[in-house]
């Protein structure tokens, strides 16, 4: 290489590092707070990027960047990995060392974490049992996957919400969403077990599926039970939004039944409250534990609201709206609509981001009063 070309790298080499040296000044200079801070929270989100952190014996945090490489896995002597984002690892990507897991999680307020946190504890809990490094991960390591780790520190060692975040961003920094740090104290309130008799907990899934179900997020036909090979491509269009819609309220009903059945495996017992039948025939149609609101203190509403329950939901036969009727003898007594708001009286007005049944006062009996 002749000098003068060397002079000429080493030239545009000088140029390119005054130009960064500048542009830092630059940044440093500026003194509005939020520019500063989203320039730190810019910084901090690519340097999580660049490596994964070590929270504590046999545990691992990051983002997905170090999942393919397989130097920094065997280096840290990863024998397990958790993907706490939309996909898991892809087949091709895997090292047949190592072990995958996948808790299908989208980076939003009301995405529903809070079930997994008792899976996810055994999960890892187990790992670390067996001598095995795990390393949990999600897009850029400081939110879901941390919100993941907080979690099993919080049950792990009875800390606090707090006090497990502190933990964690002595090694990494992160930068869980609203929704998620909301989930994390809940589960602090149910002394870090989801409790299927928790009013909380309850409504806390309710709001999920009810964002589910009202918001434009892209169609899943995950875990769907229906076959879609064999049918035309305009049946499938038809069909997509009813599964999907399907698909989320048979996962609220399953996630309360476990809720409730672990509490019982806990040697619990689930207090459902009172019973509520059908008018007509006495049939039990629901529990107290199932109400969400009632009347009111004006006790001018004559509608009560019950939570979305497998008898009425799963066979409406993919209809958005219509009516309630008693399994046993097919009397009315209320209606559903899983998109619109149903109820105008002010004693209702926080339902109108709930899902929820209505049912009519004058449909329904408490059974120890008809007895």
């Amino acid at each position: 290489m002749s000098v003068s070309a060397m002079n000429g790298k080493k030239k545009g080499r000088g140029v390119g590092v005054r130009k960064a040296k500048n542009l830092l000044k630059k940044v440093k200079n500026v003194n509005k707070p939020d520019m500063d801070y989203e320039f730190n929270v810019y910084n901090n989100y690519w340097n999580n990027k660049r490596e994964c952190n070590k929270i504590i014996n046999k545990l691992y945090l990051g983002s997905d960047s170090p999942v393919n490489d397989l130097k920094t896995l065997d280096r840290l002597n990863i024998k397990r990995i958790l993907s706490v984002k939309e996909e898991p690892v892809p087949d091709d990507s895997r090292f047949p060392h190592i072990q995958y897991d996948h808790i299908e999680a989208g980076d939003f307020p009301d995405q529903d974490l809070l079930s997994t946190f008792d899976y996810c504890y055994h999960l890892i809990s187990n790992a670390i049992a067996k001598g095995e490094t795990i390393y949990v991960h999600c897009g850029s390591g400081s939110s879901r996957s941390a919100t993941i780790v907080m979690a099993f520190l919080m049950k792990k060692y009875g800390n606090s919400y707090q006090e497990s975040r502190t933990r964690v961003e002595s090694r990494r920094k992160v930068f869980p969403n609203e929704g998620f740090v909301d989930q994390l104290k809940l589960y602090e309130r149910m002394n870090y077990s989801i409790d299927g008799s928790n009013q909380e907990y309850r409504r806390f899934l309710l709001k999920s599926l009810t964002y589910q179900l009202r918001s434009n997020s892209q169609m899943s036909t995950t875990a769907c039970d229906l076959s879609l090979k064999s049918m035309p491509k305009s049946d499938i269009e038809k069909e997509l939004p009813l599964i999907y819609e399907y698909n989320c309220v048979k996962t609220y009903l399953d996630k309360i039944f476990a809720a409730e059945n672990t509490l019982q495996y806990s040697n619990k017992c689930v207090d459902k409250g009172d019973s509520y039948g059908c008018y007509n025939c006495n049939y039990e149609l629901f529990n107290e534990i199932n109400i969400i609101a009632t009347n009111g203190s004006d006790n001018k509403c004559e509608n009560l609201f019950i939570e979305p329950l497998d008898t009425y939901c799963t066979h409406s036969g993919g209809q958005k709206s219509g009516y309630i009727k008693c399994p046993k003898c097919d009397h009315m007594f209320g209606t559903y609509n899983w998109l619109l708001y149903q109820c105008g009286c002010d004693s209702h007005l926080s339902l109108r981001d709930c899902l929820a049944i209505k049912v009519f006062w004058s449909k329904v009996v408490s059974k120890q009063d008809k007895h």
